[in-house]
């Protein structure tokens, strides 16, 4: 007669319970979790959805964009309208509320209806980036692509005079236009790695 082998995985089987059932028998009371996940707050659904851009003010109002534009006074918020293209970034003047947008530059006297505006040009820098309006002159930087990947792209910065209707550049080859401010009748530009003008 032959004679049967205990089975190993029994005996496994039965440590292994062992050591599970204290475990088990110390995570039975969740009366605690339930209570601080009842005690939760729940979330809101958000006014402006996404990313938002800056904030402006422009005539008493509060500006901000994302995929469109909202504004707020006293208590209430609206969507006048908005330009085309995908909203990047607003700025304010004395005079003008600017979008710059995918499409281009755009500005408003009573931040609903909307005409393009032409950006000075300065050779060799295209693509607008950035935009900041101090007193009565709104700030912009363009753009141009570094010659190679060892180089490090320059920005342009120009102006538009809104009571003057005049243009023209501050400085090229600088950084990215980082702020805008007008003291005094002096204007303090500031860029990202080039200094304050």
């Amino acid at each position: 007669m032959m004679k049967k082998k205990p089975v190993k995985w029994i005996a496994i089987l039965g440590m292994a319970c062992s050591l599970a059932l204290p475990l088990l028998l110390a995570s039975c009371d969740q009366e605690a979790l339930f209570y601080k996940i009842a005690q939760e707050v729940e979330p809101k659904e958000p006014r402006i959805k996404g990313a938002p851009t800056n904030f402006v003010e422009f005539k008493d109002w509060v500006y901000v964009a994302s995929d469109d534009i909202y504004r707020y006074k006293n208590g209430n918020w609206n969507k006048p309208g908005k330009p085309d293209g995908k909203i990047k970034a607003l700025a304010a003047t004395d005079d003008y509320l600017y979008v710059l947008t995918g499409s281009g530059l755009y500005r408003s006297t009573n931040g609903a209806n909307w005409n393009k505006v032409t950006v000075p040009s300065v050779d060799g820098y295209s693509s607008l980036q950035a935009i900041y309006g101090a007193g009565d002159i709104l700030f912009g930087s363009l753009w141009s692509k570094a010659d190679s990947p060892n180089q490090s792209n320059t920005y342009a910065i120009f102006y538009i005079d809104d009571s003057s209707g005049t243009t023209g550049t501050v400085k090229s080859g600088t950084a990215l236009l980082s702020g805008a401010v007008e003291s005094g009748g002096n204007y303090y530009l500031s860029t990202n790695g080039a200094g304050i003008y």
